[in-house]
C-alpha cells in the first residue's frame, strides 16, 4: 500500500467521523422525550392537582436533572468520545442552572 493511499484512507475516515457528529443534533434523543414527558406531567399537575404542584417540581426535575447525566454520559460512551473535559463543563453548566433556579423558588417562598 502506498504512504499516499493510506494518507487518503485517513483523511476519509477522519471527514467520516466528523460529518457524522455533525448530523446529529442530540446524541440522545432519550433526554429530549423525558424532558417533554417532565414538563407534560409538570402542567397536567399544575392544571388539575395544584396542591401537590409544590412537591411534583422540585422532585421531578431532579430525577430528571440525574437521569439526563447518565443517559448523557452512557451516549458519549457508545459513541465512543471520552472527553471528560466537554463533560464535566456540560454538567457544570446545568447543575449551577439546576441550584440558582432552586434558591431562587426557595428565596420566593
Amino acid at each position: 500500500m502506498q504512504p499516499t493511499q493510506k494518507y487518503e484512507e485517513d483523511v476519509a475516515f477522519v471527514r467520516e467521523a466528523v460529518e457524522k457528529r455533525d448530523r446529529r443534533q442530540y446524541n440522545s434523543i432519550a433526554i429530549v422525550v423525558l424532558w417533554a414527558i417532565i414538563l407534560t406531567a409538570g402542567y397536567v399537575v399544575n392544571d388539575f392537582r395544584p396542591e401537590i404542584s409544590h412537591l411534583y417540581w422540585p422532585i421531578a426535575t431532579s430525577i430528571g436533572f440525574l437521569i439526563s447525566i447518565w443517559v448523557g454520559v452512557r451516549a458519549k460512551r457508545v459513541e465512543g468520545v471520552a472527553k471528560r473535559g466537554e463533560g464535566a463543563k456540560h454538567t457544570l453548566h446545568w447543575t449551577s442552572l439546576f441550584f440558582t433556579i432552586a434558591a431562587i423558588v426557595f428565596i420566593a417562598q
